[in-house]
């Protein structure tokens, strides 16, 4: 069938080819078009339908070229390490960036729509630990929590922005206060 041939050399997933040999049965089904048509499409959609389950999906596939969370929060630290040896204040900022996105989201399970957080509306400090504030936009479910240990080094070296520890509680206030990113 052309059709198949036509989204398998586009490399169409099988639960896509499927879909679309189901639409078109169904298109097929109100125009009337001979059984034994109708039977040869439902065959081939259910061949695909059969497919697709063996199918690993694409996000599983990925996540299995990342590694492991302890590769991702070792990759973290790395990036945190060369970023302070890093002379180039944007390079810095960017393995900063880098690094505590990696910390920060490989622990906590938010969308990319829900990752601009904000100090002091989403981000807090307790003296103690670090918290984090979030109701998420997909089902707004909200997170309400301290962060672990393993990611206060990388909080603080984005405040601190290169300069001295002495400057943290004073960085910290600042960013609660100014509610940015």
């Amino acid at each position: 069938m052309a059709l198949v041939k036509e989204l398998k050399r586009r490399e169409a997933a099988n639960a896509t080819i499927e879909i679309n040999i189901s639409a078109l049965r169904r298109f097929a089904q109100m125009l009337g078009v001979d059984q034994a048509v109708m039977e040869v499409l439902h065959n081939i959609e259910r061949d695909f339908f059969c497919k697709k389950q063996a199918d690993i999906p694409k996000k599983f596939a990925k996540l299995d070229q990342i590694g492991s969370v302890g590769k991702v929060l070792g990759r973290a630290t790395d990036l945190l390490a060369a970023s302070r040896s890093e002379r180039s204040l944007e390079l810095r900022m960017a393995k900063l960036n880098a690094a505590a996105a990696l910390a920060l989201f490989s622990l906590i399970p938010l969308r990319v729509k829900d990752t601009n957080l904000l100090w002091g509306v989403h981000l807090s400090h307790t003296g103690q630990r670090y918290r984090l504030d979030v109701r998420t936009s997909k089902c707004g479910t909200e997170f309400h929590g301290e962060i672990c240990d393993f990611v206060t080094p990388f909080l603080d070296a984005l405040l601190l922005r290169g300069c001295d520890e002495t400057f943290l509680d004073m960085k910290r206030r600042e960013a609660l206060q100014s509610r940015q990113a």
